[in-house]
């Protein structure tokens, strides 16, 4: 929030305030967790969004990697190792591995430095592709 005092954050979804004391950060949080066609509007419509992923799931991959691409969003996600060969950043995803590499490609996405137009079509037709439940079962019931 301190790297981009002129951008128009939000941050969504509950739990936040037994997280964070920060009274910055709660400023800009709406408690309610958008679903369905208003969270992948939220998604599309964002130039970045940042995919932060915590000790319940780190250093795999969350729900939110697919569903930010499936949705058409531009996906800024700390690095994962697991999924940085299906997911290639720059081509599906921007993948950063500190706060000031976040902050660095954030600034070039808002810039304009960085095809995201490009990075968010390649990543919602992988995970069209490949990433479905449909496609998950295809893959299962094909090795039976």
């Amino acid at each position: 929030i301190d790297a981009f005092p002129e951008a128009s954050i939000k941050i969504w979804g509950p739990s936040w305030d037994r997280r964070c004391n920060d009274k910055r950060v709660l400023s800009k949080w709406t408690r309610r967790a958008p679903e369905g066609n208003d969270f992948a509007k939220i998604l599309r419509s964002s130039r970045v969004n940042l995919n932060v992923t915590d000790h319940t799931n780190g250093p795999g991959a969350n729900m939110r990697f697919f569903e930010i691409p499936m949705a058409g969003g531009l996906q800024l996600a700390r690095y994962c190792g697991e999924m940085a060969d299906e997911f290639q950043h720059g081509k599906h995803v921007l993948y950063y591995r500190s706060l000031n590499e976040a902050i660095k490609i954030t600034r070039d996405v808002l810039h304009g430095s960085i095809d995201e137009k490009s990075i968010r079509a390649e990543g919602h037709d992988l995970v069209q592709r490949e990433h479905t439940y449909q496609a998950r079962a295809r893959t299962l019931l094909a090795g039976l």
